[in-house]
């Protein structure tokens, strides 16, 4: 009976033993006032007030940063300087802070004096077609943001962002102008301070246009016709030999760009019907054909 009571304690001590290793907690703790320094261009000194449960220290190497003390009590503040920025990169370190197994980190940021530069024309013209603009920046900015006046976001779109032989490419589409009325914008680019601006110009959509394409006569007697053309551009055109112009009346333009014009032409007796194709052109180029026609009634 003795010897199972000698055999219950030892086990009883074991079980002891191993419930004193099982409850030793780690009370090791550290917090930071903050977690990241974001240095202005010309560098600075900066405070990180450090909180923990017993002295703590810092590791860490940087070039351009630096604590200015390895080690401190809770409640204390760790300085850390920033020399300026050479840099057109935004340049990032880190450095920790330990108290027992306790570990916190402090990011750095140097922050570069950011630029802008324009190396395009400030003004770009387009033409009605669809076309795409590119602009070329000397930036370092990171984040560069499109702000149009007027309804320019509606016509032109941002397609991508290039970094190309150390210049920055922004690409944009400018849609086909369908109006007839030209339209222009001011695309401003944006971003850590710094702008530029462009302003763009589309063409109108030239045009020359009629509701009577077809205009007719009937009758072989001498008569007159009537018919009106709406255009936005310089109007020239000729008339064959049985047609004279009687007048030419010009109104006034429309909310749609268009002027119209009001052209009466005349024509003496003929013995068979006849028809003529009035080709009305602007610069150099037909834009439309109109035919008149004098129809024999049989």
């Amino acid at each position: 009976m003795k010897k199972l009571l000698y055999v219950f304690a030892a086990a009883a001590l074991v079980f002891s033993a191993c419930n004193d290793e099982e409850i030793q907690v780690d009370n090791s703790s550290v917090s930071l006032s903050v977690e990241t320094v974001e240095a202005a261009p010309e560098g600075g000194i900066y405070d990180v007030v450090v909180t923990s449960d017993s002295d703590w220290r810092v590791s860490g190497f940087c070039e351009w940063a630096r604590p200015l003390s390895e080690s401190g009590k809770s409640g204390e503040t760790l300085r850390i300087e920033v020399d300026p920025s050479d840099s057109r990169d935004i340049q990032i370190t880190e450095f920790k802070v330990f108290s027992g197994s306790a570990v916190k980190s402090v990011k750095v940021f140097s922050n570069p004096s950011f630029m802008m530069k324009l190396l395009t024309e400030d003004e770009v013209a387009f033409s009605s077609s669809e076309s795409s603009l590119k602009i070329k920046l000397d930036t370092n900015v990171p984040e560069i943001e499109s702000v149009f006046t007027e309804d320019g976001s509606e016509w032109i779109e941002y397609v991508d962002r290039q970094e190309v032989f150390g210049n920055t490419i922004l690409s944009f589409n400018v849609k086909s102008n369908g109006t007839y009325i030209g339209r222009s914008t001011e695309l401003t680019l944006s971003g850590a301070g710094k702008s530029a601006t462009v302003k763009v110009t589309q063409a109108q959509l030239d045009a020359i246009i009629t509701d009577t394409p077809k205009v007719v006569y009937t009758g072989l007697n001498a008569g007159e016709v009537t018919f009106t053309v709406n255009a936005n551009v310089d109007v020239t055109y000729e008339l064959p030999s049985w047609l004279t112009l009687v007048s030419q009346t010009e109104g006034t333009k429309g909310a749609d760009g268009l002027t119209p014009t009001t052209i009466k032409l005349s024509f003496g007796e003929n013995t068979a019907s006849r028809v003529a194709d009035l080709n009305f052109v602007s610069g150099g180029k037909i834009l439309l054909q109109l035919s008149v026609k004098q129809q024999n009634p049989n």
